[in-house]
């Protein structure tokens, strides 16, 4: 089974503020899944993969 993220805990894990979190999803910067009846979800082998390329750019 997938490890998967809501908001809180992927904005622990990545260190980036849960504020800047809801920013990336609204702008799409950010790969999440949206589950009916549940706050965003994060893939943690997706997020890792992104982190690589996020880090780079900033």
């Amino acid at each position: 089974m997938k490890k998967m993220f809501n908001v809180e805990e992927v904005a622990e894990y990545t260190k980036i503020s849960k504020k800047r979190i809801y920013e990336m999803i609204g702008s799409g910067q950010i790969p999440y899944k949206n589950i009916p009846g549940l706050t965003p979800q994060f893939d943690k082998d997706t997020i890792d993969d992104w982190l690589k390329v996020y880090k780079k750019k900033f």
